[in-house]
């Protein structure tokens, strides 16, 4: 039984030239010693930053990988799956599975209500983070297998130009089940995967920022804020923890800290069209009406289908007086997303502005089917019966909205 002098690892051929877990240039026995018995002195050769380049003894054969037979190389500790042998759609599935982690976004948007989330998207999330566990838990288990087959340890993996590590996919593995679980709601279940994965590596921004999320959904934003900034300390170019750091920073009444946080992630990428709905809810807040015009409009550029620009347009012009403008704005928002309640208590409060207390309060109505708990629809809709005469119903809607704070 052989080990490697540097690192005392074991070395399972006995014949290896380089150790597959520190690539330290092994000793052979014809450089042990010199001819008249004296030690020769051996420089190491390190193979750091050679990427899987082939070096020392290769083994290859066919193995089973996500359920179909698959030929490999193994170099080192190296595993080199062939492309050659796999059909396109099993190569996309490999190239998937190596691919960097989703990026964890709050299901719930700046300046949305938890009621108004689209069930549909998020029962979708949660089936795609499923998917991506199962695929990446069958690869580990597919490479651990040929590892015992072949006797040796692999602790890369390549496909083409993609090449991750063992410990990245187990990280992925880990944090695809977190994500699973917070789209599910199951949020304890989801700061448990990601804890588990920081125990792993304490610098794995994908947990610290999955993990913020979480505590953003359940309205604990000081401590959300302070898995963001862990996150930002290790990958600063990390757009979706700005995104959400602003969002959190906002809920805050940190304005001017927010809008800074989605300048930070628009520099990133300034495709992101969440980032330029926030800054625009916050200049909207601010009273900066044209500003957050300009900032919706770029985030409809971007997505056409995104309801809460939609929504956030409609309110600028509400404010603006221009209200059949506004009302085409709402629409749109609600032909994308009929649960919206923001955007039907946005259409009621334009219809009642315009003297049309019927309609505002039928568009009322339909915000609080949505939510009855909304205090500003039924504060409306209230408004609308007293124009109506309807005293007495209006002091009811009243009282419930006081009720609600």
């Amino acid at each position: 039984m052989k080990f490697c002098h540097q690192c005392g690892k074991q070395l399972v051929l006995g014949t290896e030239i380089f150790c597959p877990a520190c690539g330290t240039r092994q000793i052979l026995s014809s450089e042990s010693s010199s001819s008249n018995g004296a030690s020769t002195a051996i420089t190491s050769t390190e193979i750091s930053g050679t990427s899987g380049d082939v070096i020392g003894s290769t083994t290859s054969g066919m193995g089973n990988i996500i359920g179909k037979e698959v030929a490999y190389s193994v170099s080192g500790s190296v595993i080199n799956l062939q492309v050659n042998s796999i059909s396109a759609e099993i190569l996309q599935e490999l190239k998937d599975v190596l691919s960097p982690p989703v990026q964890l976004e709050s299901k719930v948007d700046i300046g949305q209500q938890s009621q108004n989330v689209n069930t549909k998207l998020i029962d979708a999330k949660a089936n795609e983070a499923r998917v991506t566990k199962g695929m990446t838990g069958q690869v580990l288990k597919d490479i651990d297998q040929i590892g015992r087959e072949k006797g040796v340890q692999i602790d890369q993996i390549k496909v083409e130009e993609l090449q991750v590590s063992r410990s990245e996919l187990e990280l992925k593995d880990i944090n695809s089940e977190g994500n699973e679980f917070y789209y599910k709601g199951e949020y304890w279940k989801a700061i448990q995967c990601y804890d588990r994965a920081l125990e792993i590596d304490v610098k794995y921004a994908n947990a610290w920022n999955g993990k913020g999320v979480v505590l953003y959904d359940q309205g604990k934003y000081e401590e959300a804020i302070q898995c963001y900034d862990r996150a930002l300390e290790i990958d600063d170019k990390f757009a979706n923890a700005w995104n959400s750091k602003g969002n959190a920073l906002e809920n805050l009444g940190k304005s001017n800290e927010a809008i800074q946080c989605f300048d930070r992630a628009l520099e990133i990428d300034d495709k992101f069209a969440k980032a330029w709905n926030g800054k625009g809810v916050v200049l909207h807040d601010q009273g900066k009406y044209e500003e957050a015009f300009q900032c919706y409009d770029r985030a409809l550029e971007i997505d056409v289908k995104y309801a809460n620009a939609w929504n956030g347009k409609g309110l600028v012009l509400y404010h603006q007086g221009k209200y059949n403008e506004a009302i085409q704005c709402f629409d749109r928002a609600l032909e994308i997303d009929d649960k919206f309640a923001k955007a039907w208590n946005g259409k009621g409060g334009v219809l009642y502005n315009q003297g049309k207390y019927n309609e505002a309060i039928q568009c009322f109505d339909r915000a609080l089917e949505i939510d009855e708990k909304y205090a500003l629809a039924w504060k409306n809709k209230s408004s609308a019966l007293e124009k109506l005469g309807k005293h007495k119903e209006a002091k009811e809607c009243y009282e419930r909205a006081k009720q609600l704070g």
